[in-house]
């Protein structure tokens, strides 16, 4: 049996087994790492290439790796359309304080210049883990996010990188107060983030994982987990071509397994007496 639920389903399917499948790792749930996606805002100086960029697109297609080996760090351009922008988020000229900043005449001056003035900045880093996804209900489950001070150092060093890319390229900086569905402002530091990997991450032995090497599942032999809760930590990049690599590869193994197996079961059959002889 292959389960590919991805990093959250996976691991509820499997957390919700552990009354039956009593030997699973303890691991489960926990060990969640993600993108650690942060986010700065500005308009472009005079002079730049507009913002639009690429037309109808809304990742211009830049990734830079310029401080991947110093800080871990990928960044890449963002252009939402604007109904994703003012939906996700409070946006003001920094210095520029007040509601109608973001509401009224000012945030539609703003919001003129969206097409050829703004330009979005995120990073995605490789954070620790520290997700679990744990127990709601009777069988229901949610990721919860501890934000320990790593973290919070991460966000805020990341923070200050952006805005100074944007600052010393002339950029007029925004604030960028992020909101939740019923339009408030987060009062802590929020992550709009996707990529959540190893749920049942992989390891050499049980004690510090889910699944081997190949995505076996610790003492059940024949179950697999083969999407991204296997994958063992952040990786600063979208998960999702890793994550399909890793599936190829545990595939191959079961291909290669299961043919040797076969061929030798043939092998056995042609070795025993016909029911006619």
């Amino acid at each position: 049996m292959i389960l590919g639920g991805g990093t959250v389903g996976t691991a509820k399917l499997l957390l919700s087994s552990c009354e039956h499948l009593r030997l699973l790792s303890s691991h489960i749930g926990k060990n969640v790492a993600f993108n650690g996606s942060v986010k700065a805002a500005g308009l472009l100086p005079d002079g730049f290439i507009e913002g639009d960029m690429l037309s109808g697109r809304s990742h211009p297609g830049m990734i830079s790796y310029h401080f991947f080996n110093s800080l871990g760090l990928t960044i890449s351009s963002a252009k939402p359309l604007p109904l994703d922008i003012i939906s996700s988020a409070h946006l003001t000229i920094a210095g520029e304080g007040g509601t109608e900043a973001y509401w009224g005449q000012k945030h539609v001056d703003l919001m003129k210049l969206y097409r050829r003035k703004m330009i979005v900045l995120y990073a995605l880093g490789l954070t620790p883990s520290c997700v679990e996804i744990r127990q709601t209900g009777v069988h229901s489950f949610a990721p919860h996010l501890e934000l320990g001070s790593e973290l919070r150092n991460y966000y805020t060093n990341t923070k200050e990188l952006l805005n100074s890319i944007l600052s010393r390229n002339g950029c007029t900086l925004l604030n960028t107060r992020f909101i939740n569905s019923e339009g408030k402002e987060y009062e802590d530091i929020h992550f709009t983030t996707t990529h959540m990997i190893g749920s049942c991450r992989m390891a050499d032995r049980k004690e510090d994982g889910v699944v081997d090497a190949y995505g076996e599942v610790f003492d059940y032999p024949g179950l697999y987990v083969a999407d991204g809760a296997a994958i063992p930590t952040s990786l600063a990049v979208n998960s999702s071509l890793t994550i399909l690599a890793n599936a190829e590869r545990i595939a191959g193994h079961l291909a290669k397994r299961f043919y040797r197996k076969g061929r030798q079961n043939e092998g056995i059959i042609a070795k025993l007496p016909r029911a006619d002889s």
